[in-house]
């Protein structure tokens, strides 16, 4: 990709800045720029029981299913069906998708992803799938105990869990599509309570899951594994890249994160990386590499201050420093040249593992006052 320069004029001492890019995967076909499209992303939720006995049970939420829990009440709760019930005359199985922001804090044993079940409330309580807060996905029945993964879940990734329960007092818990566990549970007797999703009951935020939860499903019958695998496979994947959707930071493929697309196009699809907004020269894509605003025509990535550094009491020895804002996940290269006529510039510093906020780069006090020009340009970190 051609680099755009902004050259900056300092007397003896000129500083450019660049905006460099990277290689460019492939776009998938007909997603380049689809303005319009609805956003993938979750945003409300409005449940809904829909009890078929013998088949499953879905917890509809906006777009099919779907909710986004903060740590705190309300939590959403169906009405109390015997279709939700397991009483040991038959087998239970649910499911759901779900992404922990964070793992429960201090203080809170675990997270209720959904379940009847009030950890105050034996003779109401019969099931739940949940999130223990050492990142264990756990499968509990009242008063007997539970089985869980063995290994901790990762924060921030789309999830899917899947929970049996058998007549016979066996319990198996799924997670992606693969048994993590399995066991002996004791059957539950049977309560009142409603299902609760994204807490336990009473929902008071005492259980709350800090995260979201989509496609949540109940079953009265057991889960086979080849039914969670094919659950799990389910997930849709447009650009077939084998990261799902839900977990898939550039869903078309066009080299520009579906989150800064969705933050600046109010689409997590839109933005044409070789558009141009604004019309300030500077495509889509190098406007977020640079971390400028593609719509604004004004803003750009620039240095934001140059000087020397005066506390130095000899001169020769005063450095030139420049000051720019940086972003993470990028490269800043420092080059030197002593005309913009030749092409013999010399890399002097490269920046990496930078963070967000403003970045002051000290240059050799043996190029400072030589004569010459500095630049300063910006990539992504490979």
């Amino acid at each position: 990709m051609t680099g755009s320069w902004i050259t900056h004029r300092l007397g003896v001492v000129g500083l450019l800045c660049l905006v460099s890019g990277c290689a460019m995967s492939s776009r998938h076909a007909g997603m380049k720029g689809a303005e319009g499209l609805p956003d993938p992303r979750l945003v409300k939720f409005e449940p809904a029981a829909v009890a078929r006995p013998n088949l499953e049970t879905r917890i509809l939420g906006a777009r099919g299913g779907g909710g986004v829990f903060d740590p705190g009440p309300p939590r959403v709760q169906t009405p109390s069906s015997d279709l939700l019930s397991f009483t040991g005359a038959t087998n239970l199985s649910v499911s759901a998708w779900f992404v922990c922001h964070a793992l429960p804090p201090a203080g809170q044993t675990l997270a209720g992803l959904v379940g009847r079940f009030d950890p105050a409330d034996s003779a109401d309580s019969e099931w739940m799938l949940g999130v223990r807060a050492d990142g264990r996905v756990t499968l509990q029945t009242t008063g007997a105990g539970e089985i869980a993964s063995p290994s901790a879940i990762s924060t921030g990734t789309w999830i899917h869990v899947g929970g049996s329960w058998e007549t016979d007092g066996t319990a198996t818990l799924f997670v992606n599509g693969v048994q993590a566990a399995s066991g002996t549970l004791a059957l539950p007797t049977g309560g009142s309570l409603p299902v609760t999703l994204g807490d336990l009951a009473p929902g008071n935020g005492a259980y709350a899951l800090n995260g979201e939860l989509d496609e949540v499903k109940i079953w009265r019958r057991a889960m086979t594994l080849s039914r969670a695998q094919s659950l799990y496979s389910a997930a849709p994947d447009s650009d077939s890249d084998g990261i799902i959707d839900g977990n898939d930071p550039d869903d078309n493929n066009d080299g520009i994160p579906d989150d800064w697309a969705y933050e600046n196009f109010g689409n997590s699809l839109a933005g044409d990386p070789d558009g141009d907004a604004d019309l300030d020269g500077f495509t889509n894509e190098e406007e977020f590499i640079s971390g400028s605003d593609p719509k604004d025509a004004a803003s750009s990535f620039i240095v934001s201050r140059v000087g020397a550094n005066d506390h130095v009491s000899d001169p020769a020895r005063r450095n030139v420093f420049v000051e720019f804002y940086g972003l993470p996940g990028r490269v800043y290269t420092m080059d030197f040249n002593t005309s913009l006529m030749s092409e013999n510039w010399q890399t002097v510093m490269v920046l990496t593992n930078t963070v967000e906020g403003t970045v002051m780069v000290d240059f050799p006090h043996s190029l400072s006052f030589t004569g010459g020009f500095f630049r300063v340009g910006v990539g992504l970190a490979p």
